[in-house]
């Protein structure tokens, strides 16, 4: 969809003009972003446990930002957390 489209969409929906503080967003400047391909990478084991002793996810408590690379290299995620905390 085109600008003009995408507005008269919201338009129709009752999500422009009357609604403008709730839908401010729809006329405000938005950034697109284009990813870039998908990487094949290799299988990680997580194995990251908690002071119980239970497993616990890779992003647990936090949001993680991980290069691309330290993923690939790694087998298991605590190979991944400690290239972060390099």
């Amino acid at each position: 969809m085109k600008i003009p489209e995408l507005y008269s969409y919201f338009k129709d929906k009752g999500m422009s003009e009357g609604n403008k503080e709730e839908y401010s967003w729809i006329h405000e400047p938005q950034k697109v972003f284009k990813l870039s391909e998908r990487e094949q990478i290799n299988i990680i084991q997580n194995d990251l446990i908690n002071k119980n002793g239970k497993s616990i996810p890779f992003t647990y408590g936090n949001q993680r930002y991980v290069s691309i690379s330290s993923v690939k290299e790694a087998t298991k995620t605590s190979e991944v957390e400690k290239k972060i905390k390099q």
